[in-house]
């Protein structure tokens, strides 16, 4: 079915009306997983730019200390 044993990027409304419906329970629960997937990444780029910021705090106290013990 598909080209290069890929599925193409977008599916037109008549490549879905024929798929059957394995192969398109299939394909939801993909897109459910990778959906799963992308929201997980999100959170962890927030949590990582949340400890990012709290770093380049800490450098900021360090540097005004070291600044005032000079």
């Amino acid at each position: 079915m598909f080209t290069n044993g890929k599925p193409p990027a977008f599916y037109s409304s008549e490549q879905l009306i024929f798929m059957s419906k394995p192969e398109l329970i299939k394909m939801y629960t993909e897109l459910q997983d990778a959906a799963r997937r992308y929201e997980k990444l999100l959170m962890e780029k927030k949590d990582n730019q949340e400890r990012l910021n709290l770093l380049q705090k800490q450098v900021e106290d360090i540097e005004i200390l070291e600044a005032f013990s000079l």
